[in-house]
């Protein structure tokens, strides 16, 4: 039953006048029968069906069906309502065209959670269409379309059904049929059609409303007194006004009166009455909240999918083109030095890397050079800390340096070019302290072409080096075999400090690196850069970074006895202490030498002579050679640093002594014989430390590299340079990068919404008819989500296949554009890009989310539009 009190339904348009679609409607429907509701177009009559389904909203009044207030309804119950209650016939059939009969029908059920597929047979048997399942509507008149509907419509068993002028579109034969079929199911619902036909609501209707401008001006019940044709009931003869007669109605007349010699003789002159509403109190019935099943979703979304199978490959194309764009500049921006590098070593066979310790930035630029800088246990520690798992091993500063080279090449590696048939180093990297199991991880079974088998001390130099010290004549040393270099202290260089050797040992590095070295004879290689750029260079490079440049012990103390410093040039810096009131003075180099007999005579242990200039400059006097013999000899303490220990916080040593006289010698302080002695000793051992850690291993090496620059440290290696050279670009360009995603990503929104949108857009017509149905907002966005889904799904397995194979061709661009900028030998060809599968898998979740940010608009936009003007825009 249906209760209707005060309708009425205004429309408002932004530039123009409210419009009064219906006014103060009240009326009462029973639970069955034919109503019609005519009137002239723009009457109100269509508004009226639509606000009784639920497709538009109530301006003001009610509407109460059943019991249940619609005026009190959510979008939800809305559907629900719909969905369980209502049924809807259309002018223009509304049939989804991608579904044939049978699903067409068959969706009306599966919005009530039902999968009987034999109620579909029935139904279609009720309208005489039974053997037309796989049809589809494209194939049907528009008679048979319209029985579909109604088909559609009856499946479910609906309480009302809404017919929107079901004959409008047809020929007077199909109409008749359509009207005949809907006024035998009057029997079992209440049917309400709109129609223009007073023909066919006079023969069928069991109550007429008339509408005019919104108002109701007739509202008429068929007369059950009424006849058509004379009739005897219940002993009165009846017949209609104005009825011409038929011989057929002549024999009743005769018979009757034949019968009866008076009787009663009734006229009926209208088939319809006013009609007389009594009070009847409705019972509720709830309305049924019924799901649309998954798998019916999943199948509806397929069916939509069948002419979009082009526009979501080509859309899916296009993204993946993007996102694999935007990959490699996640790949770049997300640039991981360390793993590149550990990559590098795994591919090369390299196990090692070499590092040294520089001074902070403030200090190199107050001092305005580098240098050396001494290891402590707390750095080597820190990089344990840091992740490292392999074994560290410190690299001390008692270099080879075998030509005019004085301790100043460090750890990078320089060779001989000038000489290309032994390619050997200008310097060594200094003296390695390692442990039994390094010499076996490196060397393999240990074989000494010579070994002095009876010190315990000295160090253990490899082939290589030996055959550098050899073969160079810039040496000072010119033994011609390993053996002769057992027991010696070995010159390092021109300086006046040297190391004692202990044994060579074999390393095979010529046969080794044979195809190296037969290039060079051949003379294959030409210039540095085709040096450099070789593979087999590269990897004879590796090998004198990983065990061939290097001195070895097993004592951390081995400068005690296998190392000697006759040498003061190293003095950087000392620091002079007078009396106590006099502030410390930093002086400029001051050297001593040993063998200054003219100046060191008459001086005692403890004593020394400086010159006249320096003490002048340092103490603050003003002695000249003239008032010499007035100095009173002073007594000073002297503290030796590095030069990078800006602050003086560790002296390497501290003597007392006593300027016993100055002399006129350069800016020289001269000590004593036995003084020197002692001070050699002293700076001897301080002169021999731990400026380099060889990392052995690795696993952890990143980390070991993202601390360098923490630690002031630097490194070495020509993988290793390529790894600074990348991060380097890959800083300038990061910001460049990060807009480039950004735009991409806005790129990828543009294309789903854009798809999104014209799909949607496209399919509105079916969207209100879902909607019409009762399928709920949750289910229609979910069946064209489906879709666009699908285009994500394509996207995350091309973009991350073409990642996948494209990223090789990628680095291979990139290396060569960097090969342009910088040395090519420094550059190389590293794999600076990489597959990501952690990248690849961000950007699936991305693809995601902007698929998902790119349905809300359009489906805000459908939930804000009534169905009945997503069905009015394609009608």
């Amino acid at each position: 039953m249906i209760e209707i009190s005060d309708l009425s339904k205004i429309y408002r348009a932004k530039k123009k006048k409210e419009h009064t679609a219906l006014k103060n409607i009240r009326l009462t429907l029973p639970d069955k029968g034919l109503i019609f509701v005519l009137g002239k177009s723009g009457s109100g009559k269509s508004t009226l069906l639509n606000l009784i389904g639920g497709l538009d909203n109530i301006s003001s009044g009610k509407i109460v069906v059943d019991g249940n207030d619609l005026s009190t309804f959510s979008e939800r119950e809305f559907c629900n309502y719909r969905n369980s209650h209502i049924g809807f016939i259309f002018q223009d059939y509304h049939l989804i065209e991608e579904l044939t009969v049978y699903d067409n029908i068959l969706l009306s059920l599966n919005l009530l959670g039902d999968t009987d597929g034999e109620r579909v047979k029935s139904a279609l048997a009720k309208v005489d269409l039974a053997g037309y399942e796989d049809r589809y509507p494209s194939e049907l008149s528009g008679g048979e379309q319209q029985r579909v509907a109604i088909a559609r419509t009856i499946v479910k068993n609906p309480r009302v059904i809404l017919a929107d002028e079901p004959t409008g579109n047809l020929d007077t034969v199909t109409a008749k049929r359509i009207v005949e079929l809907l006024k035998e199911l009057s029997k079992e619902c209440l049917i309400l059609i709109v129609s223009h036909n007073i023909n066919d609501a006079n023969a069928y209707a069991d109550r007429i409303i008339e509408l005019k401008k919104g108002e109701i001006i007739s509202d008429k019940s068929r007369n059950p007194d009424f006849a058509d044709e004379v009739k005897l009931i219940d002993g009165k003869l009846v017949y209609p006004q104005g009825l011409g007669l038929s011989n057929r109605d002549i024999d009743t007349i005769n018979e009757y009166f034949s019968k009866e010699k008076s009787g009663e003789i009734v006229k009926t002159t209208d088939k319809f009455l006013a009609t007389q509403e009594g009070i009847v109190k409705p019972k509720k019935i709830e309305i049924q909240n019924k799901k649309f099943p998954f798998s019916k979703t999943l199948n509806l979304s397929g069916k939509f999918l069948k002419n979009k199978a082009l526009a979501i490959a080509f859309s899916s194309v296009i993204i993946a083109v993007i996102m694999i764009i935007m990959a490699l500049a996640q790949t770049i921006i997300a640039f991981d030095a360390g793993a590149i590098l550990q990559n590098e070593m795994l591919k090369a066979n390299q196990t090692s890397l070499l590092v040294e310790k520089v001074l902070d930035e403030e200090t190199q630029e107050e001092l305005d050079r580098t240098y050396r800088v001494e290891i402590g246990e707390k750095d080597i520690q820190s990089f344990y800390d840091s992740g490292y798992k392999g074994k560290i091993y410190p690299v001390y500063n008692t270099t080879l340096p075998i030509t005019h080279y004085n301790n100043s090449m460090g750890l990078s590696q320089s060779f001989f070019f000038q000489n290309n048939k032994n390619f050997y180093m200008q310097e060594s990297f200094g003296t390695l302290v390692v442990d039994e199991a390094f010499f076996i991880r490196k060397f393999g079974e240990i074989e000494y072409l010579a070994l002095k088998d009876d010190e315990d001390y000295g160090l253990i130099i490899t082939d290589y080096l030996a055959d550098t010290i050899i073969s160079l004549p810039q040496t000072n040393y010119y033994g011609k075999t390993y053996q002769d270099l057992l027991g010696n202290f070995v010159p390092l260089g021109f300086r006046l400090d040297s190391i004692l050797v202990r044994g060579v040992i074999k390393t095979d590095y010529k046969t080794k690196h044979e195809a190296f070295f037969d290039k060079i004879a051949k003379g294959e290689l030409q210039t540095k850069d085709d040096t450099y750029n070789d593979a087999d260079f590269q990897a004879f490079s590796s090998d004198v970074y990983d065990r061939l440049g290097y001195t070895y012990s097993l004592n951390p103390n081995f400068s005690e006895k296998a190392y000697l410093n006759r040498c003061f040039y190293a003095h950087n810096k000392l620091v002079f202490k007078g009396v106590e009131e006099s502030p410390n003075i930093y002086s400029t180099p001051i050297i001593s030498f040993i063998n200054a007999e003219p100046y060191v005579t008459g001086l005692e242990a403890g004593e020394a002579t400086m010159s006249v200039s320096k003490y002048n400059e340092i103490f603050g006097t003003e002695y000249t050679s003239a008032t010499l013999k007035d100095f009173v000899p002073q007594k000073v303490k002297i503290s030796a640093y590095r030069y990078y220990d800006v602050k003086n916080e560790n002296p390497l040593y501290t003597v007392e002594i006593t300027i016993k006289k100055l002399t006129a010698m350069g800016d020289t302080l001269i000590y004593s014989k036995e003084e020197s002695s002692d001070l050699i000793e002293l700076y001897g051992k301080a002169s021999s430390y731990a400026y380099g850690l060889y990392f052995d291993g690795s696993e952890g090496i990143g980390a070991v590299l993202e601390n360098l620059e923490k630690l002031d440290y630097k490194s070495q290696g020509f993988a290793l340079e390529g790894v600074k050279t990348m991060t380097v670009a890959v800083e300038v360009f990061i910001p460049i990068f990060e807009l480039v995603a950004i735009f991409l990503c806005l790129g990828v929104i543009f294309i789903l919404v854009n798809f999104s949108s014209k799909m949607i857009n496209g399919k509105m017509k079916e969207i209100g008819i879902l909607k019409a149905l009762g399928a709920k907002n949750y289910s229609i966005s979910l069946i064209f989500g489906l879709q666009v889904l699908l285009i994500a799904v394509l996207t995350c397995l091309l973009a991350t296949a073409g990642q996948y194979f494209f990223i090789d061709m990628a680095n291979d661009v990139l290396i060569e554009s960097l090969k342009k900028l910088a040395t090519s030998y420094i550059v190389l060809d590293l794999q600076f890009l990489t597959f990501q599968p952690n990248i690849a898998f961000v950007n699936c979740i991305l693809i995601l989310l902007l698929t998902s940010i790119s349905l809300v608009f359009p489906m805000i936009r459908i939930k804000a539009i009534k169905p009945v003007k997503i069905i009015k825009a394609k009608e």
